[in-house]
């Protein structure tokens, strides 16, 4: 059984099965197995295992709960930045456990990511998803509140020291990715308009059979709505699925937080260039948008009902 040889399968938290069984190329052997969060956990069998990557957050349960245990961390004004809790709606997120006894929670110290479109937005095989931003060094704090009861602490995130780098670069990455998230949150926020815009004007037009006018003008509008979407996403033509349009806006903004998180290092004078060109290319996008939105659909939706 040579170097990098995977055998068994990956067992769940709540069967007996074997787990899966992994010998990496260095000799190391694991096995990982599937908790009930959906993650998958790995417990190396001829090597040690490194402390969890993040802020450790350790607190005892005399008995189960009545209702769920929930997580709050802040920044040192007591600002939320991300909250969980054992009933989370993101089914592989992290869940903070209600069980009685002593629990961990491992903090990842990020912040909420940018809001995704789904994968039938824009070319699946092409999909990029925007890193989140990471706390900068400093104090923060954690609630837990469990039975009624909050019960809060304080803490310091600290950089790592083998790291050469200041607080005013970290700071100025931190910010950029802040800037980025929000981009691509307007850029999310615009394509749904768009889409319900678009579906409403299908409706006008399906309902138009045989009123020309008004089938003429829901198709210009349709096209010129198209054409503002198709800037901020990429868009795939169902009889050209293979046809790869170039990278748009959402998705270039997404490949964007990867390169400023790539090191702990202040941004490049090109990744702020980049931001900017891509910060103003949504501005056009919007304004082209407006008088689609505020006076041709109304106007569609006007001569539909009057026909």
């Amino acid at each position: 059984m040579g170097p990098g040889f995977d055998f068994s399968r990956l067992g769940s938290a709540g069967n007996n099965g074997p787990a899966f069984v992994r010998i990496l190329e260095d000799g190391i052997a694991l096995h990982q197995t599937r908790q009930a969060d959906g993650s998958v956990e790995a417990t190396y069998l001829n090597a040690g295992t490194n402390p969890p990557r993040g802020v450790v957050v350790t607190y005892y349960l005399k008995q189960k709960p009545n209702g769920p245990v929930t997580l709050t961390f802040m920044d040192s004004r007591g600002k939320t930045i991300q909250q969980f809790s054992g009933a989370s709606p993101e089914r592989f997120g992290p869940q903070v456990s209600a069980a009685p006894g002593t629990n961990q929670f491992v903090w990842d110290m990020t912040y909420p990511n940018a809001k995704q479109l789904s994968q039938a937005d824009f070319a699946a095989e092409e999909r990029g998803d925007a890193r989140a931003a990471v706390a900068v060094p400093g104090t923060y704090k954690v609630r837990l509140s469990v039975g009624g009861e909050e019960y809060e602490r304080s803490f310091v995130i600290r950089e790592d020291p083998r790291v050469q780098v200041t607080q005013k670069d970290l700071q100025a990455q931190f910010d950029l990715m802040m800037k980025i998230d929000a981009q691509i949150d307007k850029v999310t926020d615009t394509v749904h308009r768009i889409q319900s815009a678009r579906e409403q004007v299908a409706a006008v037009k399906k309902q138009a059979q045989g009123h020309s006018r008004v089938a003429a003008a829901a198709d210009k509008l349709d096209a010129a709505l198209k054409g503002v979407e198709s800037n901020l996403v990429r868009m795939v033509d169902p009889a050209h699925p293979m046809y790869m349009h170039p990278k748009t806006v959402n998705m270039r903004l997404q490949e964007l937080t990867t390169v400023v998180e790539s090191a702990d290092a202040a941004p490049t004078k090109q990744s702020y260039d980049v931001f900017n060109l891509l910060s103003s290319q949504t501005m056009d996008a919007l304004s082209a948008l407006k008088p689609l939105l505020d006076d041709q659909l109304p106007a569609l939706l006007k001569m539909a009902g009057r026909r």
